[in-house]
């Protein structure tokens, strides 16, 4: 299913404050929702994003500014988006978690302690077992559950 926005805002200054993405039959893209707000000269003072299939539960980023109009902080929001796409058929857990589907796409949100530390944070999709691999007629692996790799001619050395 296509998805595409359908709802962007601007303020009186154009500046984007809101990305609003759907599916073909009008549903929320999970995930994938934005808002902003600003205040009377341009400066940000937050950014929300992710957002569940209802287009609610968006993460909220508080900016702060000085009388120099320079942002001093911002509040990251302790939690990682993870989405992509896999075979409907299939099911895809993210760190061990269950995810959100539809059609192919799916949605896992984690949550994360930034409190302390910026953080790099390890993700792990578990693939469908048994993962089916597919040859070509001169034995090269096209597929292996995994990865579509067409197989190239083999040259002798």
């Amino acid at each position: 299913m296509a998805a595409f926005f359908a709802s962007t805002s601007d303020d009186t200054l154009g500046q984007v404050t809101s990305g609003k993405r759907y599916w073909s039959d009008g549903t929320n893209v999970a995930g994938q929702q934005f808002e902003y707000l600003f205040d009377d000269i341009g400066n940000r003072l937050s950014a929300s994003s992710g957002g569940d299939e209802t287009g609610a539960n968006l993460r909220v980023q508080a900016y702060t500014a000085n009388n120099l109009n320079q942002y001093t902080q911002r509040t990251v929001p302790g939690y990682v988006d993870v989405f992509g796409t896999a075979t409907n058929t299939s099911t895809v857990t993210v760190n061990q978690q269950s995810t959100y589907r539809h059609g192919d796409y799916y949605r896992a949100e984690l949550s994360v302690d930034n409190s302390s530390a910026a953080l790099w944070v390890g993700v792990t999709n578990v693939a469908v077992t048994p993962e089916a691999f597919a040859y070509d007629a001169d034995g090269n692996l096209t597929n292996d559950g995994r990865w579509l790799t067409p197989g190239m001619p083999r040259t002798g050395s």
